[in-house]
């Protein structure tokens, strides 16, 4: 989102009743959901770009660098089993309480669905509702 408009945008409440942290776990999350199917879909980034929209991203941090960050990570992490999974308890250490580990899952759930091939990511979300202790 531009700086243009997070200052005027009028809309978007004050407050999402996220941590920065949790926040940037959420984004991180929602990134590597994108390459899990390794075929990036402008669906998907849509969804992305929409929750990234919503959140009350504070001041003192770029969404737009955070998430060319979250990009590299996953780029690097993907193709490991071991690192994933060091990735995936990492965002559920950052997410903390139950209900927002679950409203991550949510969104995640949406972003995969975006592009129709959800049927091939179900073995992402089965591992990341596992280490998000959502069973």
């Amino acid at each position: 989102m531009s700086l243009f408009t997070r200052l005027f945008n009028k809309n978007r409440s004050e407050s999402d009743g996220l941590k920065q942290e949790q926040r940037e776990a959420i984004v991180d999350l929602l990134v590597y959901g994108m390459y899990v199917d390794n075929a990036l879909s402008l669906s998907e980034e849509g969804v992305l770009q929409a929750q990234v929209d919503g959140f009350a991203w504070e001041e003192s941090s770029d969404v737009d660098a955070y998430t060319d960050r979250a990009i590299t990570r996953v780029r690097v992490i993907r193709g490991s089993d071991a690192a994933t999974g060091e990735f995936l308890n990492n965002v559920h250490e950052r997410l903390g309480s139950y209900e927002i580990r679950l409203s991550a899952f949510s969104m995640l759930e949406r972003l995969l669905a975006a592009d129709g091939k959800a049927d091939t990511e179900k073995a992402f979300l089965t591992r990341v509702r596992e280490a998000l202790h959502l069973n």
